[in-house]
């Protein structure tokens, strides 16, 4: 099936014989939606990182550091390794 400017919906069903095919144009449907809510989520999770950084602060005056904001890290991380535990 290779549609062109002139294919019609009336055309698939007489020529094509679309309605015959009609399962696997489902499952093929369905695999398409699938991948692309995953590409979203994924889209999503990228962005969400785009703005997180760590903070190293001096801890007193010993001439050592200490890593910061690493609460929301954590948090972020959580919640996309459930996200992605979840997609199929």
């Amino acid at each position: 099936l290779k549609p062109d400017d002139s294919f019609t919906l009336r055309i698939g069903i007489e020529q094509q014989k679309i309605n015959e095919r009609m399962e696997t144009i489902v499952k093929v449907c369905d695999i398409a939606g699938k991948e692309f809510a995953i590409e979203e989520a994924l889209n999503k999770m990228e962005r969400d990182w785009k703005g997180v950084e760590l903070h190293v602060k001096a801890y007193r005056d010993t001439g050592t550091f200490v890593l910061g904001g690493w609460d929301e890290i954590f948090q972020l991380l959580d919640d996309h390794i459930v996200l992605t535990q979840g997609m199929t």
